[in-house]
C-alpha cells in the first residue's frame, strides 16, 4: 500500500485515533493503527479490543491501494515534527508480512522508517453492529462537555470496582442522563427530550473506555449515540467509535439522593472560584517515612445574617490535626452574591472530593446549597447546580460527620 496525504490533515486525524490503540505490549499488534487506502479515501482504525474507533479521511492520492499497519505512538511523534503544509508519502508492508517489518514515511526534508509489529491478519476487526439499539441524536459539543464534567465523579481508587463506570440513563419521559458516583459524590448531566424508551434503561460503560471520547465528540455539531446492553456506539461526520458496556450493578435509585432545594438549610450565589484560590494556600506534602499524603479537610460556613462565607482548612498528618488556612468572605449584593436561609451552617468535606466539584463547574455560574447534618435523620451535604448550560448539571457531595471543631471524631457517611 502506498499513498500521499497532507501532513496537517493526517496529524489531526492521528491525534483523534491514536489514543484508542493499546498502550501495552501483551499484544503488540494492538499498538498499531490499521491504515486502509482506497480510491481517494483513507480509513484509520485503532482498538484495544474493549473499545475502538474508525475514522475516514478524504482527498488523498492513492498510488497503490491496500491495507497496512503503522505504530500509533511513533507515527504521531513524527507527524508533530513535520510541517503541516508538507505532503507525506507513506508505504507499508502488506498482508503476509511477518513481525518487525518497517513502513516508510517520506516528506520534503527526509525519510523515516517506522517499525511494524504483527501482521494484518492478527489485527482484530471491530463489529459496530448492535442488535437492538436505542438511538439518540445530540449536539456533539454539549455531549463532550457533559462527559468531561461527569467522568471525574466515578470511582477511581478501586474501593467499589463496580462504580468505576459511566451510566447512560434513559427515561420514558424523554430524559437522557449521564451519571457517575463513588457513593460519596455524584455528578449528573441531564438532557431533556432525547430518549424514546418504554421503561427506564441504564447502560454502564467503564470510565476508562471513555477517555479521549470528549476530544473526538467536541468537534461535531451533531453526533448519534446507539446504545444497547452490549456496547455504546457513537457516530460523527467521518468517524465512529465503540465502547463495550459492562453488566455491573449501578444504583438505579440515584434520583432519590438528589434533595429538593427546599429541604436544604441555605443557598449561596457567589463565585466558586474563590474557594480554589483559598485552597492554593494549603500545602500538602508526603508524611515522613513515606506513609502517604496528609489528609486535608475543608469547612465551609455560610451565615445568612452577616452575609459572610467562612472557609477553614485543616491538615492531619496522623499525629495531630491543625488549622492551616482561614478566610472570611463578605458577599457583595451589588454583584448578585447572596446567602438565603434561616440558620448558620458549617459543613466539612475532604479537599480532594470538594475539588472534583470545583473543577467541574469552575467556568460556569452556579447555585450552591448546603445542609447541616441532623442527628439520626439526614446527612450533611453540598449540592451544586449550573444555571447557564444547555443541559442541567447537578453535583452532590456528602459531608464528613463531625463536630464543627477540629479534633472531633469523624467518619464518612454512607
Amino acid at each position: 500500500m502506498k499513498f500521499k496525504v497532507g501532513a496537517g490533515a493526517l496529524r489531526k486525524a492521528w491525534e483523534q485515533v491514536s489514543p484508542f490503540a493499546s498502550g501495552g505490549k501483551v499484544l503488540p499488534v494492538l499498538t498499531m493503527i490499521k491504515v486502509d487506502a482506497r480510491g481517494e479515501e483513507l480509513t484509520l482504525t485503532a482498538t484495544d479490543v474493549e473499545r475502538g474507533i474508525e475514522l475516514r479521511l478524504e482527498g488523498i492520492e492513492v498510488e497503490e491501494a491496500g491495507e497496512g499497519l503503522l505504530p500509533a505512538k511513533e507515527t504521531l511523534m513524527l507527524l508533530r515534527h513535520i510541517d503541516p503544509d508538507d505532503v507525506v508519502t507513506i508505504e507499508t508492508p502488506g498482508k503476509g508480512i511477518n513481525y518487525i517489518k518497517r513502513a516508510t514515511l517520506k516528506f520534503k526534508d527526509g525519510e523515516y522508517h517506522l517499525p511494524v509489529f504483527g501482521a494484518l491478519d492478527e489485527f482484530p476487526a471491530i463489529d459496530f453492529t448492535l442488535k437492538n439499539p436505542i438511538v439518540i441524536k445530540v449536539d456533539g459539543r454539549q455531549f463532550a462537555q457533559a462527559l468531561k464534567m461527569v467522568m471525574p465523579f466515578a470511582e477511581t481508587d478501586r474501593r467499589y470496582t463496580s462504580l468505576d463506570v459511566m451510566c447512560f440513563s434513559l427515561m420514558p419521559d424523554g430524559v437522557f442522563e449521564l451519571v457517575a458516583t463513588d457513593t460519596y459524590k455524584l455528578g449528573l448531566a441531564r438532557f431533556d427530550g432525547l430518549a424514546e424508551v418504554k421503561e427506564p434503561t441504564l447502560i454502564t460503560v467503564p470510565v476508562s473506555l471513555l477517555n479521549n471520547v470528549p476530544l473526538v465528540c467536541s468537534k461535531e455539531d451533531e453526533i448519534t449515540l446507539r446504545l444497547d446492553r452490549d456496547a455504546v456506539v457513537i457516530e460523527g461526520s467521518n468517524w465512529r467509535l465503540l465502547a463495550r458496556s459492562t453488566n455491573v450493578f449501578f444504583p438505579d435509585n440515584y434520583h432519590k439522593t438528589i434533595p429538593d432545594p427546599s429541604d436544604l438549610n441555605v443557598s449561596l450565589t457567589f463565585n466558586l472560584r474563590k474557594i480554589p484560590t483559598f485552597l492554593q494556600r494549603v500545602k500538602v506534602e508526603d508524611r515522613s517515612g513515606g506513609r502517604g499524603k496528609s489528609v486535608v479537610r475543608v469547612r465551609i460556613g455560610a451565615d445568612p445574617q452577616t452575609q459572610t462565607i467562612e472557609l477553614l482548612a485543616s491538615k492531619d498528618e496522623g499525629i495531630e490535626e491543625e488549622v492551616v488556612a482561614m478566610q472570611t468572605l463578605s458577599l457583595s449584593a451589588d454583584s448578585g452574591e447572596r446567602i438565603e436561609g434561616t440558620m448558620n451552617v458549617k459543613v466539612w468535606f475532604y479537599r480532594s472530593s470538594l475539588e472534583t466539584i470545583l473543577n467541574a463547574v469552575r467556568d460556569y455560574p452556579v447555585k450552591v446549597w448546603l445542609r447541616k447534618r441532623i442527628p439520626e435523620r439526614k446527612i450533611g451535604l453540598m449540592m451544586v447546580e449550573t444555571e447557564t448550560l444547555p443541559f442541567k448539571f447537578i453535583a452532590l457531595l456528602a459531608a464528613l460527620e463531625r463536630d464543627e471543631e477540629i479534633g472531633s471524631e469523624e467518619r464518612m457517611e454512607n
